[in-house]
């Protein structure tokens, strides 16, 4: 069976499915024929990281993806931090409201004092960095 690429389209086409595609006219009209080795190679580019693109001739060819820019990354880096300082404050809250109460066990002593510390590790992050190293979120009670 044949295998077609529109560049327009950016998209693969199975010779079966062309009068399908015709039929309802989302057939593309730059189809180029291309054989079953560049067929397979395109369809397993996302597995080593790349991605299809049209090259100058119309015909499909994979590129490596792009490494994040530096606004990329630190947009990233917040999102994921701001995500783990709202989880850090909602464990916090029951542990502080015992500790104002004078209910708190040691044990939720201990575990508000390290989420109070995971808090200010997360807000001490330079997100512009790649590769952060996330502090660790700390575990349950113990008793």
């Amino acid at each position: 069976m044949k295998t077609f690429y529109s560049a327009k389209a950016g998209g693969f086409y199975q010779e079966g499915l062309l009068d399908a595609y015709a039929s309802r006219d989302a057939l593309p009209l730059d189809l180029v024929e291309i054989d079953a080795v560049t067929y397979q190679h395109c369809m397993a580019a996302p597995g080593r990281g790349q991605f299809v693109v049209a090259g100058m001739d119309g015909r499909p060819v994979c590129e490596f993806l792009p490494s994040p820019t530096s606004d990329e990354i630190a947009r990233a880096n917040s999102s994921e931090r701001d995500v783990r300082l709202s989880k850090a404050a909602l464990r916090i809250a029951p542990l502080q409201d015992a500790e104002d109460t004078g209910v708190a066990t040691e044990a939720e002593l201990d575990l508000l004092l390290q989420w109070k510390l995971y808090r200010v590790a997360l807000n001490r992050l330079n997100v512009n960095a790649s590769g952060l190293e996330w502090p660790r979120e700390p575990g349950p009670i113990t008793a």
